[in-house]
């Protein structure tokens, strides 16, 4: 048996002094391999935390080659083919090839408890049967971290692990707010004890990823950046935290540096093109609520530079955000024109989302319904792609009610489309939509003032203000609304707050309605 590698707040940071050498914070993850495998096991830890997959494979790899007897080193690597908190499962190839990499762990052999316990929680995930039912998968998993936690309560890696399952049920829709605040309770007292470790900050972050939570997470979104300064998703992730609590400048600021991170990565071969289009995505909502729709409209240009990503994937981003930026502006002609690339079907449902908005808007029921139903064929084709037992995640399931109540509009069924949307933000505010795209309560505001009812539209824009502070088009409704009910005082003040979170050379054209009304023109 070889001896215990004392190695416990090894810090990377400090690695970071040789220039080969990423900055990724500091891990406590002692094993019994040898000191040429313990550095990459720790880079590979501190990349696991940081969601940085590629690299961290490639760590773990390279630890094994140097220490053949390192079970912890095939660990790692069946951790790197499972990505919680993404949206996608592992396929059946992948779950063949981490359960491979879990057999190769168990078959070396772990000389520590601690160890044999992390193979455990991994392998219970990887050996459920391929059938088995996702949450339940996932509650064998969190339960087999939570046992190892309990076991080493002071092992601060054993804990964001078991953090991040908490979380990962939760994005799944089980105990969802329970599961996040327990999570909190986990990784609040971890930050505190170790203020470099990457994981506790992350995941902490993840957790507190809702409207009622977020400045819970915004210590942690302050500092995550500085922890692991070489992660492009280390550098995003704040942004999560930023955009709930409408901290626009420090959105951009962040995607700004996690963009050139993430292009510098996929051009050196260290991540894919997902983390700079990921943080695009971030800037161009950031932008379009500063008022600075020109400054938007350039990261949809810019899409054509991502190194890494194929031609496909460049089209169907471009259209997406395009059409994001025509529903968020009302430009209805602009959305119901929105080109469709000649892909896939099951590339398309965002496309034909968009589509389907903008032609019922503009009261053209009869594109609007052909769009609809091309819709629902592209979002059949990507459900299907997601493998049996996937669940419809909130988002989709938001955005189904959302086409259906417009075009339910379009149609003069005005009782179901208000329906349909109120379900719709109910959903949102219980299972949490997403942060980078026009809430649906908005849309139900939108509504009220297209059906003539400024007074039932106003208290729905200033819900929508407090579960996403500044934001552009809730200011500017909820003064149109107040304007028009008579009351002038409450309108003026909606009009200086938007007009405080415009940027300086802000180029939107809503905003002079705003200027001309608070100097009194």
């Amino acid at each position: 048996m070889m001896m215990l590698q004392v190695v416990g707040a090894v810090s990377l940071a400090l690695a970071s002094a040789q220039p080969s050498s990423p900055r990724l914070g500091t891990v406590r993850f002692p094993t019994s391999c040898s000191s040429a495998a313990q550095p990459h096991i720790e880079r590979g830890v501190a990349l696991l935390h940081s969601f940085q997959y590629e690299e961290a494979a490639q760590e773990f790899e390279a630890g094994a080659n140097r220490d053949a007897s390192c079970a912890m080193c095939h660990w790692g690597k069946a951790m790197t083919k499972f990505h919680p908190l993404w949206g996608e499962w592992p396929t059946t190839e992948t779950l063949d090839a981490a359960r491979q990499d879990v057999v190769r762990a168990q078959r070396t052999g772990a000389p520590t408890v601690r160890e044999r316990g992390y193979i455990a929680a991994t392998a219970a995930f990887f050996d459920a049967p391929l059938r088995s039912d996702r949450r339940g998968r996932l509650r064998a998993y969190a339960r087999q971290w939570e046992r190892l936690h309990e076991q080493f309560p002071d092992d601060g890696e054993a804990a964001a692990f078991y953090a991040l399952s908490l979380v990962t049920l939760a994005s799944q829709g089980v105990d969802d707010l329970a599961n996040r605040r327990r999570a909190i309770k986990l990784l609040d007292p971890l930050l505190r004890q170790q203020p470099d470790h990457p994981g506790a900050a992350h995941y902490l972050l993840h957790a507190a990823d809702r409207p009622e939570l977020a400045r819970l997470g915004l210590e942690a979104a302050r500092r995550y950046a500085g922890i692991a300064p070489d992660s492009s998703h280390a550098l995003h992730m704040p942004s999560h935290i930023f955009v709930r609590l409408g901290m626009w400048d420090e959105t951009i600021a962040t995607n700004l540096r996690a963009a050139s991170a993430g292009a510098h990565a996929a051009m050196e071969h260290r991540g894919d093109y997902t983390y700079q289009i990921h943080a695009m995505e971030f800037l161009n909502y950031a932008y379009l609520q500063r008022g600075l729709e020109a400054r938007a409209r350039e990261q949809h240009d810019a899409l054509s530079t991502v190194p890494g990503a194929s031609d496909k994937e460049k089209l169907v981003d471009r259209a997406l955000f395009a059409g994001r930026a025509a529903i968020e502006l009302h430009r209805w002609q602009e959305a119901a024109a929105l080109a469709v690339p000649d892909l896939d079907p099951s590339w398309l449902s965002d496309i034909y989302w968009v589509r389907t908005i903008g032609a019922a808007r503009m009261q053209n029921f009869v594109s609007a319904r052909e769009n609809l139903v091309n819709y629902r064929l592209a979002l059949e084709a990507l459900l299907a792609g997601r493998g049996p037992g996937a669940r419809v995640p909130p988002p989709v399931r938001i955005a189904q009610l959302e086409v259906e109540a417009w075009l339910a509009f379009a149609e003069d069924r005005r009782g179901q489309a208000l329906r349909l949307l109120r379900r719709a933000a109910t959903i949102e505010a219980t299972e949490v939509g997403e942060s980078v795209v026009v809430p649906a309560r908005e849309m139900l505001a939108d509504l009220w003032v297209a059906l003539s009812r400024p007074a039932a539209a106003l208290p729905e824009y200033e819900s929508v203000l407090r579960a996403a502070p500044n934001r552009f088009n809730a200011l500017l409704g909820a003064a149109r609304a107040s304007m028009v009910v008579g009351e002038r005082g409450r309108a003026l003040a909606y009009y200086r707050q938007l007009l405080t979170i415009a940027a300086p050379d802000a180029d939107r054209e809503e905003l002079l309605e705003a200027r001309a009304l608070v100097d009194g023109k």
